[in-house]
């Protein structure tokens, strides 16, 4: 039990500032359904149960084996994770791009005897940075893009400056960070593997995130978890529900917060001022609440998305990304470590990003 709290600490923290704002604002109860994003919670769960079938395959750690043949850095293996990452979060939104890689990353760690946590943090960074390139990379995203009717390529080539930016830090501070230290091989790698699992389960991530893309993915959830319930039920039982709950208490919190500083807050106009509100309010309410927040009082879509994706890094709660990535590692020293990179990461990006903005070159 102690570990279980522990492990969910958290998740317990959230749950009980629901619980003391209920208590001080019961007349807001009744509107807590209509405050969680339903279509999120779906596709996070859809994501969770099959990710978890593939993890359960045991084939990511054929993989990992047959990576460290080729790769022989600790380096080397950051920079493939990291940028693969960085690379998928730029069409497959920040989120899933962790459920394909954070999994991988579990299989390396069982593979080589090197200390891996570091590379979780930094995918977790990766994805926040790369996907703000394109209007499908991430949630606020794909808010602001489809609130102001922005053209595809119009988007790309006004995040561009920014993802330029954030790629060269990242590939700098990844350089720094991992040292080309040699693998050290575990002497047990080879390991059975369900192909079959594997395969099937591919085949409904592929399906279930053409179908999110779409919107459509309430029609997939159900059959899916009957589908794993009957033929795979160790993967149901497996699947990290206490995720989903936090993420609807989270959706509730935040969506309270709010209301609370929509009485307080005066806004800018100038576009340093905006951008560095949307970063600082990522670090209190999350980037995607803050995107929303903030446009209901600003026009200026590109300085909100530069300050809530430069904002999606700092500390944990900015961004579901890292709790994700954070939460599939299943490690407390992950959870530790990960203000250690994020936080310098979000104030040499904000200071950088900061000084080109307000000397007008973008």
């Amino acid at each position: 039990m102690v570990k279980l709290l522990r492990e969910n600490s958290l998740l317990l923290f959230f749950l009980a500032i629901m619980i003391a704002v209920s208590i001080a604002m019961p007349e807001y109860i009744a509107r807590y359904p209509e405050m969680v994003e339903w279509r999120t919670i779906i596709a996070l769960a859809g994501l969770l149960v099959i990710t978890t079938a593939i993890r359960e395959s045991n084939y990511f750690h054929h993989i990992a084996h047959d990576v460290v043949k080729h790769v022989k850095t600790e380096r080397g293996i950051a920079i493939f994770i990291i940028f693969f990452s960085a690379f998928l979060s730029t069409f497959l939104t920040n989120d899933v791009a962790l459920f394909i890689t954070i999994p991988l990353l579990i299989e390396f760690s069982r593979v080589i005897k090197n200390e891996l946590t570091k590379i979780a943090i930094f995918s977790a960074i990766a994805v926040n940075s790369a996907s703000l390139l394109t209007p499908i990379g991430n949630p606020q995203n794909l808010f602001i893009w489809h609130r102001w009717g922005i053209s595809f390529i119009s988007f790309i080539v006004q995040m561009f400056p920014l993802f330029l930016l954030m790629m060269a830090l990242l590939l700098v501070t990844t350089f720094i960070s991992f040292p080309p230290a040699m693998l050290r091989i575990q002497e047990k790698i080879a390991e059975k593997y369900d192909r079959r699992l594997f395969s099937i389960s591919l085949i409904l991530l592929i399906f279930f995130i053409v179908l999110t893309q779409y919107n459509m993915e309430e029609y997939a959830i159900l059959p899916i978890i009957i589908f794993y319930a009957v033929l795979y039920p160790s993967t149901i039982k497996n699947t990290d529900w206490l995720l989903i709950a936090l993420f609807i208490i989270m959706f509730i919190d935040f969506s309270m917060l709010e209301i609370f500083l929509s009485a307080f807050i005066s806004f800018p106009s100038s576009n340093g001022s905006i951008f560095l509100l949307s970063a600082m309010l990522s670090q209190v309410m999350s980037n995607v609440p803050s995107a929303i927040f903030v446009s209901n009082f600003s026009s200026n879509w590109k300085m909100i998305l530069y300050g809530v994706n430069v904002g999606g890094n700092g500390v944990i709660i900015a961004s579901m990304a890292n709790i994700i990535a954070m939460r599939l590692m299943k490690n407390r020293k992950a959870w530790m470590d990960f203000h250690k990179y994020s936080i310098p990461f979000l104030l040499i990006s904000t200071l950088l990003a900061f000084i080109l903005i307000e000397s007008g070159l973008w």
